[in-house]
């Protein structure tokens, strides 16, 4: 079954919007979730087993609006999993925006006509004057590839963290 070949129906067009909604409400999921765990106090934890100074963290915790502090230092200033989790997240929206942006660019050419671009968001063709260029979608379209590849990058640098300690080598 081909659906690009035919006619759209209007159920089929519901669940088309409908699936949408559907990967944005996950997407905004994903957030909450990198939120819940990012909402950690690391302060008090020092550069790698705490502070010298009588601070009292759960105040500062408190006052900054963590939800919870820290309980590892070593974690908390080591660990670099969180903007990992946000990257993944971001990509993963840039994903569906993407086949979105796509199938909006496929519903507003000639040979479907499903929808139509106000002038605000598309160009005219210096060949063609009556052809309006989407520019806004593949604007959205165009920039997933590089999302995922700043973050897949990012994933691959922050394998050399600070738990890593190379200088720790017994030396005669």
């Amino acid at each position: 079954m081909v659906l690009l070949s035919m006619e759209i129906s209007a159920l089929f067009h519901m669940y088309f919007n409908c699936s949408y909604a559907w990967f944005l409400k996950q997407d905004a999921g994903r957030f909450e979730d990198v939120f819940k765990r990012t909402d950690v106090c690391p302060l008090g934890s020092g550069a790698l087993a705490g502070n010298p100074f009588c601070i009292d963290r759960e105040q500062l915790a408190s006052a900054l609006k963590f939800s919870e502090l820290s309980q590892n230092s070593m974690m908390a200033v080591g660990d670099r999993d969180f903007v990992v989790e946000f990257l993944f997240a971001v990509s993963m929206t840039a994903v569906h925006l993407s086949k979105w942006a796509e199938d909006m660019i496929i519903y507003n050419s000639a040979e479907f006509g499903f929808i139509s671009m106000d002038d605000a968001f598309s160009t005219g063709s210096s060949l063609m004057p009556q052809k309006k260029n989407p520019d806004s979608l593949e604007l959205i379209r165009g920039k997933e590839d590089m999302i995922i590849y700043n973050s897949a990058e990012f994933g691959f640098i922050s394998m050399d963290d600070a738990f890593r300690l190379r200088n720790c080598r017994n030396k005669k």
